[in-house]
């Protein structure tokens, strides 16, 4: 659940989290912190069931168009996809204090930690799946939402 160094038997439990994610913006929307602290701590600990918000379903549909890579459709495509229209679709995004780019962002992010980490992808192989045309800007982009470069996460990581 946590890719990090793990330790057993130890007198307490806690999570260790770099002082650097304290000046990240929250983005959250109220109804999801009221949740998140009506089912806390379960939630922190378990795999919730079926996800029916619509970021989950934005994710679902990215995550069938290509079973090998991620491609991204334009937001009036996807809208129509849902059934919504694309005004309707960025009203409904930013009340869940969300965006298309932000999903897409931690979608490129998740896939490229895991192929990185779990099937030691090379980082052009990785740029190239999460749909960067060029490595340097996937590596710039992984150090903006990780604080690390690719092939030092991996080293942290490995």
């Amino acid at each position: 659940m946590f890719p990090s160094q793990l330790q057993f038997n130890r007198r307490a439990n806690r999570l260790i989290f770099d002082a650097q994610y304290l000046d990240k913006p929250l983005v959250r929307s109220d109804q999801e912190l009221a949740t998140y602290v009506q089912n806390a701590p379960a939630d922190v600990m378990t795999i919730p069931g079926s996800d029916s918000t619509l970021e989950a379903q934005i994710e679902r549909i990215i995550g069938q168009r290509h079973p090998d890579r991620l491609v991204f459709a334009p937001i009036h495509e996807l809208a129509k996809e849902l059934g919504v229209s694309s005004q309707t679709l960025h009203r409904r995004l930013k009340e869940s204090a969300t965006s298309y780019q932000k999903i897409k962002d931690n979608l490129r992010r998740e896939v490229a930690i895991h192929k990185l980490v779990n099937e030691r992808l090379s980082v052009e192989k990785v740029a190239d799946i999460v749909g960067f045309s060029e490595p340097r800007s996937f590596t710039r982009a992984f150090k903006h939402w990780t604080g690390l470069t690719p092939r030092e996460y991996c080293k942290r990581e490995g």
